[in-house]
């Protein structure tokens, strides 16, 4: 049978374990609490870079299709530069191009002013039809040339409009490229975030249940050693025999007992005996109230 003094002290000593035990607990669930509100918060955060990160997938599709569209412009405008190209190539290999332009012009209308003016006989009016018609042609070449040439212009112009286009398209391309580069580099940073702060929580949930285990461990165990405790008191008290010399020794400790509770001191497991034997004395009328 186990004494009365050594169940106090591992009641005593198994108060105190759920004391801490109940300390370390309320730490644990602040600390649970703190990483969920963290968790909710990069959670949130995580929310805002995937739309960021969208957005910009987003603008860079609507890029690449002005980039497409873009590029079929040029091509086009290419081969209309080629044509032109061609076109007046052909018409420069004539040398008769090479004329005093002002100067067929009025040689054009003053044959025609006679033409139209004057009386002629069949043979000259037949050389100054033909000479107009020379005139005409040579005169025709040359503004065909001159639209040729005008039309090349302002297509070169056209290309260079869509070849700026075109860059600024890929700037605008890799700009916003590196831009989504850098919110899936955050992204990356929360999950990595999260993935350890999910660990953290799981692990601080597992040592909740594992305390809290440990405490109701301990508060059947503290059932079991009342019980006990109990059982021998009532035999102690049914077998004490106590002479006047014990009975003043106890009502000394009980008193120094007593003038410590009023000092604030902190009790041991030997005052808490002492408080208990003066108890079963005093209810066998052994002591005076």
């Amino acid at each position: 049978m186990e004494s009365a003094g050594k169940l106090a002290r591992e009641i005593f000593l198994t108060k105190r374990r759920l004391n801490e035990i109940n300390s370390i607990k309320e730490e644990l669930y602040r600390k649970k609490q703190l990483l969920r509100d963290q968790i909710i918060e990069l959670r949130e955060e995580l929310k805002k870079l995937r739309d960021e990160r969208d957005q910009y997938t987003k603008k860079i599709d609507v890029l690449m299709e002005e980039r497409q569209k873009t590029l079929e412009q040029l091509n086009r405008i290419k081969e209309e530069l080629k044509i032109l190209k061609e076109k007046k190539r052909a018409l420069v290999k004539s040398k008769k191009l090479d004329i005093d332009v002002n100067k067929l012009k009025k040689e054009l209308e003053t044959l025609e002013y006679i033409l139209q003016t004057e009386i002629l006989s069949y043979m000259q009016e037949r050389k100054i039809w033909n000479r107009i018609k020379q005139l005409r042609k040579l005169l025709g070449k040359y503004e065909e040339l001159a639209v040729v040439i005008e039309e090349l212009e302002k297509k070169q112009v056209e290309y260079g409009a869509y070849r700026s286009k075109l860059a600024i398209i890929r700037d605008n391309i890799r700009k916003n490229i590196e831009a989504r580069k850098q919110v899936k580099e955050k992204i990356k940073q929360i999950r990595e975030e999260l993935i350890k702060l999910k660990g953290e929580l799981q692990r601080v949930r597992e040592d909740i249940q594992k305390y809290k285990e440990e405490f109701k461990q301990l508060n059947e165990k503290i059932k079991v050693l009342l019980e006990k405790y109990v059982t021998v008191l009532k035999r102690k008290e049914e077998t004490l025999a106590v002479s006047e010399e014990d009975l003043q020794t106890v009502l000394e400790q009980y008193q120094k007992v007593q003038e410590k509770i009023m000092g604030g001191e902190e009790i041991t497991t030997e005052d808490i005996l002492i408080m208990q034997k003066y108890e079963i004395l005093k209810s066998r009328g052994l002591i005076k109230a």
